[in-house]
């Protein structure tokens, strides 16, 4: 997991005031799969959140490392992960 959110320090709430809390949770992960590489990205539920600078940066080198164009080899994250 690259980013977690932890719930603890708001409640969002749903329609019909439903608790929507899950915990600790990921919403930026990645592993090796095979020969493969996969990268999960929970950010941009909105098209407003591609045009924030950070969530660029990280979609891009997300996709330069799945891509094997640059970045380590399975068993590291992504360049620039967690800054």
């Amino acid at each position: 997991t690259l980013v977690s959110v932890d719930e603890k320090t708001y409640k969002p709430v749903g329609i019909f005031g439903k608790d929507l809390r899950m915990g600790d949770h990921p919403m930026v992960w990645w592993h090796c799969l095979g020969k493969g590489r996969v990268l999960y990205n929970a950010f941009g539920h909105r098209a407003e959140a591609y045009s924030e600078a950070e969530n660029k940066r990280l979609l891009e080198q997300a996709v330069s490392w799945a891509a094997r164009q640059k970045g380590a080899e399975c068993g590291a994250p992504p360049a620039g992960a967690g800054q």
